[in-house]
């Protein structure tokens, strides 16, 4: 079994700053209580990053509402990105097929030469 762990984050951005150990002590404690797993894992990556995922930050809504204005004004215009529809790939895949399927539709893909 193979498991992925997220630590920290806005909410407690000192995480970043504990030992290895003290970051594994505190996993296992919570895959303890929450699966149940008791025996120490056959192999540990830790990984940290300060500042890795956006924050959208208070005002964020009328900043999309601008773009999507200027969408709305300037043919042509598109935008995507982790900044308009969520910051997982996913949520960036399923935005960009989106922008993907107005830009084709603007363009009219459909008509042969």
């Amino acid at each position: 079994m193979a498991l992925t762990n997220y630590l920290g984050g806005k909410r407690q951005p000192e995480m970043v700053d504990k030992t290895d150990e003290e970051l594994l002590h505190l996993t296992m404690t919570d895959l303890k209580r929450i699966v149940g797993i008791n025996s120490p894992p056959a192999f540990v990556y830790i990984v940290r990053h300060k500042q890795a995922l956006p924050q959208y930050s208070i005002g964020h809504q009328d900043i999309i509402k601008t773009l999507e204005g200027l969408q709305d004004r300037i043919p042509g215009l598109f935008f995507t990105g982790n900044y308009l529809s969520g910051i997982s790939v996913r949520d960036c895949i399923s935005h960009g097929a989106r922008v993907a399927g107005r830009i084709a539709k603007k363009l009219d893909f459909t008509q042969t030469i």
